[in-house]
């Protein structure tokens, strides 16, 4: 064996050795990809911990629209696990329909606080069916409106300045969302931002590819780390904070 080849093999047993040969923008890229994925696995680890049952989604957008569902979605205990792990005090959600993730956030929240705000905005008033006889409604505000239009938003900002937290399921198309994401993440300085359905159609596929190109080493498609959060349709993240994995 040559002395290049022995190198090789020292350089290669040894994972930090090999990121030095690498340029500084890859290995920047590298152990932030780790760090977020330790992220996502903590959050999701610790979201277990919170009892969901009962905690439905609610009217189906698709199939039987006249379908009730009482199960927690996939992804509930991941957000009640992000925002206990980041000890969230106040929340923002683009996109309330029946109430069930706005309750998971809350019981996240709950979980480090006793008493957090968490802001939620739809264009319906389905969720009247279901949040106002929730216990954890009374640290929750509701608004109607399009979260995009300047009246909804200044409704927001007169409920809260800063939120630590944002999550946008609401129009699945790629230009309310990006709105969504860019002028919510610049108003309210959240930690993290968390999107759900990132792949259903090509729409929100080519929203999240700017979402990208905007945040390169801070941003996740967390089902590729836990594929059980949401499988089929994708869950984005953006970090724009320091995370404590």
């Amino acid at each position: 064996m040559n002395q290049f080849t022995a190198q090789l093999r020292e350089t290669l047993r040894r994972p930090r050795r090999a990121l030095n040969l690498l340029n500084a923008e890859t290995r920047r890229a590298f152990f932030a990809r780790r760090k977020l994925e330790s992220f996502v696995r903590a959050a999701w680890a610790a979201g277990q911990s919170f009892d969901l049952s009962g905690v439905g989604y609610g009217r189906r957008h698709s199939g039987d629209t006249g379908e009730i569902s009482t199960k927690p979605m996939t992804y509930y205990p991941f957000l009640a696990g992000v925002a206990a792990h980041i000890g969230a005090t106040a929340t923002i959600e683009i996109g309330t329909h029946w109430g069930g993730s706005a309750v998971a956030l809350m019981r996240g929240m709950l979980s480090r606080l006793p008493a957090p705000l968490l802001v939620t905005v739809d264009i319906t008033t389905e969720s009247d069916t279901y949040l106002p006889a929730q216990p954890e409604y009374r640290f929750m505000r509701k608004i109607v409106g399009d979260a995009n239009n300047p009246k909804t938003v200044e409704q927001v900002r007169a409920s809260v300045q800063k939120a630590d937290l944002l999550f946008i399921d609401a129009k699945h198309t790629a230009q309310p969302t990006l709105l969504n994401a860019l002028l919510y993440g610049l108003l309210f300085k959240p930690k993290v931002v968390l999107l759900d359905d990132i792949t259903h159609n090509e729409s929100m596929c080519a929203a999240w590819a700017v979402l990208q190109a905007i945040y390169p080493c801070q941003s996740v498609d967390c089902s590729t780390i836990v594929p059980k959060i949401r499988s089929r349709t994708g869950f984005g993240l953006i970090a724009l904070d320091r995370l404590n994995s």
